[in-house]
């Protein structure tokens, strides 16, 4: 029975089945065809390198990269979901409120809360100025965080009383008494850390003899048979082992360690050895993302993040949930880089360097089974990611080199993927059409008037701006200066200025891909978008930060200068025909009526009802060769006109 073309109202459809020779309609194709891309694969990697990932019989990869992250969009995965906090030893609301911004109030699962052996107990309890502390702790935990999240202790020593030195019973009762406190506030407490960075011996809080005897301590008493006893903490991950497996013959049931100075295979090896021994593995201070992926791929179970998570550790804890399709990691440089597919199926691509001792090293992520397209530009397999760092291996050798370096990158191949953002821009609000525009101190909305007060110049920020540099700064073409959250406000209604370009933290944003080129702009400092105030469909009205709503008024789209600025489609192209060539198929169509016809994006599915994804965009002309076709498949195709202003 005859299977007609495929046609509805938005584009021109037609189906190619390469097994039916009945039917006209139908073309065969007879060979298999070659990659976009020809690749050779490095034969014998070095022993410091480690790989995950799937390999295709027909992509070899080319010498140039580091280190290459072998992945396939199909691959069911590995799911390797973790438990992630944030840290309040740090003692900051600020940093509380960014990273649930970030991260996702629901992800942050757990809080690092501290007690202080800064004081004796009086009567049994905390003295004025401790307790101070700790209330402001519990206030912040429960104004930002869920009723349900998990306390970690942990000791948070400006200085330590004599009254501590040397004594368990005090540490021991000095915990117990600040646990109390925490479930009297409602909080469950699941893990208790005697001593925090002990191997950092200026710290005073004892020797390792001394942790072991409060443990013993704590293990007396029956109140912390169901809270977790952690060890050993350090600072250096090199001595981890030497102190869990020291500190557990005390009884510790988690195994502990921070990055901030060792080596690469001591702190893999920690976690493997951790849950080697049944016990639960931790970083309870991460410090870049690069740690949070070596972690995860041997093993730690426990992540908490030391100052705040911003755009990349955020969007690699949400990934996390999902499944990792490919990893890589350069011991001797101390960076990895890994590839998830998040759990509502998009796929994102990761990179970091070690805080303190990275060298620089790049990274090639290569997609085995289609071409995809990275941050807006494809398609294509691969894409490069240079992380910088130190020109030689060494600790702090040059701190202007260690910039902890950070990256997301979003990778897509359905039929809507966001356009590439770099260069001179009309930015539009989908809800009002009006044109984003520095006036004076303020930045408002207006018609467009073609003026330079409304022209942008947005641009990726350096991998050397610090920290993650997933992020873009603005720059007004009149005035030089740049869009600014005022007074650092991380605050619903927090106005957005034009002050002078100095590409601080809350003059940096990131481009949240809503659909069909809109983006949603989200600043580096508060993690809140920009928005019209109030939905505001008239000129002057102003733009301000508020938390995502998915509102239209907090909707971008970014035109090119001289646009005309309209929302209207254009007419579908027409008479979508497929001829079958050697290597190939050949697309043809007639073109579209409307006049303002940018080009063509071509699509493809596997099946009549599978969803379609894009194989080209903006092609200029009215025939397209699809060469990545394989034999004795049915494939279905679409062709959409596109205008100069993404309709």
């Amino acid at each position: 029975m005859d299977r007609p073309i495929i046609e509805d109202v938005c584009n021109n459809k037609i189906a190619l089945n390469q097994n039916d020779h009945m039917n006209s309609r139908y073309l065969n194709l007879s060979l298999i065809l070659c990659s976009l891309l020809s690749l050779s694969l490095q034969a014998n990697p070095s022993a410091d390198s480690v790989t995950v990932g799937s390999t295709s019989d027909y992509l070899v990869a080319q010498p140039f990269a580091d280190r290459t992250v072998f992945y396939s969009t199909a691959d069911e995965g590995v799911s390797l979901p973790i438990n992630w906090g944030l840290d309040l030893a740090w003692l900051s609301e600020g940093n509380i409120r960014r990273g649930v911004a970030f991260m996702g109030k629901d992800i942050v699962t757990l809080v690092r809360s501290s007690f202080t052996p800064t004081a004796p107990l009086v009567d049994g309890d905390l003295p004025p100025t401790e307790m101070g502390r700790l209330n402001e702790r519990i206030q912040i935990i429960k104004s930002f965080l869920n009723p349900d999240v998990k306390v970690v202790l942990n000791c948070d020593h400006p200085s330590v009383d004599p009254w501590y030195v040397g004594n368990a019973a005090n540490w021991a009762q000095l915990i117990e008494v600040t646990a109390k406190h925490h479930e009297d506030a409602g909080l469950e407490v699941l893990t208790v850390s005697p001593f925090n960075e002990p191997d950092y011996s200026a710290t005073g809080q004892g020797s390792i003899q001394d942790f072991y005897n409060i443990i013993k301590e704590l293990r007396k008493n029956p109140y912390f048979n169901d809270i977790r006893i952690s060890g050993g903490n350090t600072l250096n991950c090199d001595v981890a082992l030497d102190w869990y497996a020291y500190l557990n013959g005390a009884g510790l049931d988690e195994g502990n360690t921070h990055q901030l100075a060792g080596d690469f295979n001591h702190f893999a090896d920690f976690f493997r050895f951790v849950r080697d021994q049944n016990d639960h593995a931790t970083d309870d201070e991460l410090h870049n993302v690069m740690e949070a992926m070596v972690g995860v791929e041997y093993g730690m179970q426990t992540g908490i993040w030391w100052g705040t998570a911003e755009y990349a550790r955020g969007e690699f804890c949400k990934a996390s949930h999902g499944v990792r399709l490919g990893y890589a990691e350069h011991r001797p440089n101390w960076t990895s880089a890994a590839v998830y597919r998040h759990p509502d199926g998009k796929i994102q691509a990761f990179g970091g360097v070690s805080e303190r001792q990275n060298i620089q090293t790049t990274y090639r992520f290569l997609s085995t089974d289609r071409p995809v397209y990275y941050d807006g530009y494809g398609p294509q397999h691969e894409f490069i990611l240079d992380l910088p760092g130190a020109p030689n291996a060494g600790y702090y050798q040059d701190p202007t080199y260690h910039k902890n370096a950070e990256k997301v990158i979003h990778i897509q191949y359905g039929d809507d993927i966001q356009p590439a953002i770099e260069g001179r821009y009309v930015i539009i609000n989908r809800n009002s059409g009006r044109a984003m525009e520095a006036a004076g101190a303020n930045i408002k909305q207006r018609g467009y008037a073609q003026s330079n007060s409304q022209h942008w110049d947005v641009t990726p920020v350096g991998s050397g701006i610090g920290g993650d540099f997933s992020y873009f700064t603005f720059k007004n073409v009149l005035s030089g200066r740049a869009p600014d959250v005022l007074n650092w406000s991380l605050d619903n209604g927090g106005n957005i200025i034009a002050y002078d370009d100095v590409k601080s933290g809350n003059q940096q944003w990131y481009l949240e891909y809503a659909e069909d080129g809109w983006f949603y702009i989200r600043s580096r400092h508060s993690g809140l978008c920009m928005e019209v105030a109030g939905a505001n469909t008239t000129d002057q009205g102003n733009i301000q930060q508020w938390e995502k709503t998915e509102g239209h008024h907090q909707q971008w789209r970014f035109l090119a200068v001289g646009s005309t600025i309209e929302f209207e489609a254009p007419e579908t192209p027409a008479n979508l025909q497929a001829t079958a060539q050697q290597h190939s198929v050949l697309l043809t169509w007639e073109p579209s009526t409307s006049n303002d016809v940018a080009g063509y994006n071509i699509y493809r599915a596997d099946s009549e009802r599978g969803a379609y994804y894009t194989l080209a965009q903006q092609v200029s002309s009215t025939a397209f060769v699809d060469n990545t076709a394989r034999p004795g498949t049915p494939y279905y195709y679409a062709v959409k006109a596109t205008d100069k202003v993404l309709n």
